[in-house]
């Protein structure tokens, strides 16, 4: 009957609008996932914050165009704030207004002038383990199947070590923020790089294997410090 070949025409189009909306969904977050989660980026943040003052170990810090009015410059903690020719930390926000924040300030390099450009990171510390906390250290190679790889050496009193590996799309400054703890405790701390960070060989597919490959440089770390007395 007509009635009933409409009604399958209709279903089959149904159908097929149903699975082409599921195959474009699938690619289009296929897609994010690839961009966001895999492919290498080791860019840093933009300097997307403006000084108004620094006094009484306080900073106020202004929006520009390039704000995230939600972002970590308004959040508690501790945290970064860097500008191109220094570092510092931000601490308690001590008022927040949609375009300005005043919080707890402490200089580590420097006090940044008035009017220029900054932001505010997680590390909290900058540079290295010496610019960061006094920590004389050594930079060392050490072998991984993809070549050689840098790290900082703190030496220490134990034959127990420390090895710090930092988090995607990061770099060994993550490991700032505890390092001093642990080279106090006498532990010998190797801070590593591994594949696909800025400057260091590249994985052969070119992306974040979240482990399944990067293993082999923490092995690879681990193997030097067993050759140099761990």
């Amino acid at each position: 009957p007509r009635i009933l070949k409409i009604g399958i025409v209709a279903l089959a189009v149904v159908v097929l609008v149903v699975f082409g909306a599921l195959f474009g969904g699938a690619w289009y977050i296929s897609d994010i996932l690839k961009t966001d989660g895999l492919v290498i980026d080791t860019t840093e943040g933009a300097f997307d914050l403006r000084v108004a003052a620094v006094s009484d170990g306080r900073v106020t810090l202004t929006a520009t165009s390039e704000t995230d009015l939600d972002g970590d410059w308004k959040r508690d903690g501790v945290w970064g704030l860097a500008w191109e020719t220094g570092y510092a930390q931000v601490g308690a926000v001590i008022n927040a207004e949609t375009e300005e924040v005043v919080r707890e300030f402490v200089s580590i390099d420097g006090i940044p002038d008035a009017g220029i450009s900054a932001k505010i990171e997680g590390f909290a510390y900058p540079s290295d383990p010496l610019t960061a906390h006094g920590l004389a250290f050594e930079e060392v190679q050490y072998t991984s199947p993809v070549g050689e790889l840098d790290a900082w050496l703190v030496d220490g009193t134990r034959t127990t070590w420390a090895i710090f590996v930092h988090g995607k799309s990061s770099n060994r400054r993550e490991s700032l923020r505890m390092l001093s703890v642990v080279v106090e405790e006498g532990l010998p701390s190797l801070v590593i790089t591994y594949r696909n960070d800025d400057g260091m060989p590249p994985s052969e597919d070119g992306y974040y294997n979240y482990g399944t490959t990067e293993w082999e440089d923490l092995e690879g770390a681990a193997e030097y410090a067993l050759s140099h007395g761990a």
